[in-house]
């Protein structure tokens, strides 16, 4: 990195995260290369130490806030409700650029047939294949409509089955 210009690097490793990852803090001659990324608009903050950073890089459209971006931990779960942030003003077709299929009128994938739709009340319904009124749904840009892929994954972001 062009940042430690050969300096020495001292890192301590803290714990091994559930996805087996090594997290630990980073140091170059006592500056604290974590925050400094943060800070550069590298990386996001996924702890509260580092939030000033992040209002700094925000603030100054460094990084990754110069554009675009939707966050590394809502993207598993993007659909047309998902916050798009960066940029002082979003481009009109971020959305649509980003979540790219989760807002297409067909399928994803050929795994992705689950049709979900967002009731008057705001109740989030899915429909597999096969059930009664399922073929008669037409998957458009409505606001929250959107395709899904198993019903483990409908029901982990809060979607329930429809009753026939």
């Amino acid at each position: 990195m062009k940042h430690s210009n050969g300096r020495t690097w001292d890192c301590h490793t803290k714990r091994v995260d559930e996805y087996r990852r090594v997290l630990g803090s980073c140091f170059i001659e006592g500056e604290d290369i974590n925050a400094w990324m943060v800070r550069s608009g590298l990386a996001l903050s996924a702890h509260h130490t580092y939030a000033v950073y992040e209002l700094v890089a925000s603030t100054a459209h460094a990084g990754l806030w110069s554009g675009a971006f939707i966050a590394p931990w809502d993207w598993p779960r993007r659909n047309s409700g998902t916050i798009i942030v960066g940029a002082t003003t979003v481009p009109v077709d971020a959305q649509e650029v980003l979540l790219g299929s989760v807002l297409l009128s067909e399928p994803p994938s050929p795994e992705c047939l689950i049709k979900g739709i967002v009731e008057r009340r705001g109740e989030r319904i899915y429909y597999l294949p096969g059930q009664p009124g399922y073929k008669q749904i037409d998957i458009t840009r409505k606001r929250g409509e959107r395709w899904l892929c198993s019903e483990a994954e409908a029901e982990a972001i809060g979607w329930r089955k429809a009753v026939p």
